[in-house]
């Protein structure tokens, strides 16, 4: 698969506005952040409207090139090797899924360690799954059946190596659309916009009383998905904060 590599010259304020930037980025289709360099899929990069992006939140772009798949992405792998991440566990990272250290990604996994035996022998969904990890933690922590999927092909096989390597059992699907079937537990951290997207397809998916997990975004989006979220029948139960990043949970309970 062909890359665009876009290098950037940042000139924010405080740490929270390249966070900020980079969501925004990421909205976009790109995948991979390292520093002040981002990738996306050529087929996806827009050049225009990525100009008039950069222009509106007063930054600059540096460069802008193409590479392949397997240079840069071997070369993140190569780089980072395996990772060792709290609850013992270890990931074989992916360039465009990240070493899975990320604030959220950490609120996350402290969320499914809160419910303690809750989780033991329920059905869980890893949905946006990129290396695995929420559905390894939910495996470990003793959930009867889980499923991961994710919208790219190399972040399924990703979760699938890396759930041997911690000696899991993940089943795991490419897909942009939620699996057949009732879940006691959803995971998802993925972007704001396509959380709200899945919302209604979270809360029928999910059996009554049933937990939804999510994070991947900010104090100010919190009232757009909770308040979304309760209209669909969801509770809001909780909160988590690490920096600039949120994480909620919600309950099925209409």
């Amino acid at each position: 698969m062909q890359y665009t590599e876009v290098t950037f010259r940042f000139s924010f304020s405080e740490p929270w506005q390249q966070d900020v930037f980079i969501q925004g980025l990421a909205d976009m289709g790109f995948e991979s952040f390292e520093g002040d360099t981002a990738y996306i899929s050529t087929t996806l990069f827009r050049l225009p409207l990525l100009q008039q992006y950069v222009t509106d939140n007063g930054q600059e772009i540096v460069s802008v090139k193409q590479c392949t798949d397997t240079n840069w992405n071997a070369a993140w792998e190569a780089e980072h090797g395996i990772v060792q991440l709290p609850y013992n566990i270890v990931i074989h990272p992916q360039g465009a899924f990240g070493a899975g250290d990320h604030a959220t990604t950490s609120m996350m996994l402290d969320a499914i360690a809160a419910e303690g035996t809750e989780i033991v022998g329920k059905q869980v969904l890893d949905m946006g799954c990129g290396t695995g990890v929420l559905g390894i933690m939910a495996a470990k922590q003793g959930a009867a059946y889980v499923i991961a999927v994710d919208i790219d092909e190399r972040a399924v096989a990703s979760t699938k190596a890396n759930a041997a390597l911690n000696n899991t059992k993940i089943d795991a699907i490419q897909g942009a659309a939620l699996p057949a079937g009732l879940f006691h537990y959803i995971l998802a951290n993925i972007h704001r916009n396509i959380l709200l997207s899945l919302l209604p397809s979270f809360y029928t998916s999910l059996h009554q009383g049933g937990k939804l997990m999510l994070s991947g975004f900010y104090e100010n989006d919190i009232n757009t998905l909770v308040d979304t979220a309760e209209k669909k029948g969801f509770s809001h139960i909780g909160t988590r904060s690490t920096g600039e990043w949120r994480m909620i949970t919600l309950q099925k309970t209409k």
